[in-house]
């Protein structure tokens, strides 16, 4: 199935969530670099019927055990 997000090119993933995952992730290196890490994804609110979905992600840089960065929120968007 084909997703699309607010700042990303389409992709194809099984399901939301997966989708969801592939978005954060390239957020997450847009903003930190190839060492970027994806710590949470959590889905906040969607629509009865599955079109779109508005998650949270925690993306940041992991040092000694640490990870600092941003709390970031989209949207996911299923295409037909």
């Amino acid at each position: 199935m084909r997703f699309e997000c607010d700042t990303h090119h389409d992709t194809t993933a099984e399901n939301m969530f997966e989708a969801a995952r592939i978005f954060a992730g390239r957020k997450a290196r847009a903003m930190f670099g190839q060492r970027a890490d994806v710590r949470a994804i959590n889905l906040i609110s969607w629509t009865p019927t599955g079109s779109m979905g508005t998650f949270n992600a925690f993306l940041g840089l992991s040092r000694n055990g640490n990870t600092t960065g941003n709390e970031v929120t989209f949207s996911v968007y299923a295409k037909q």
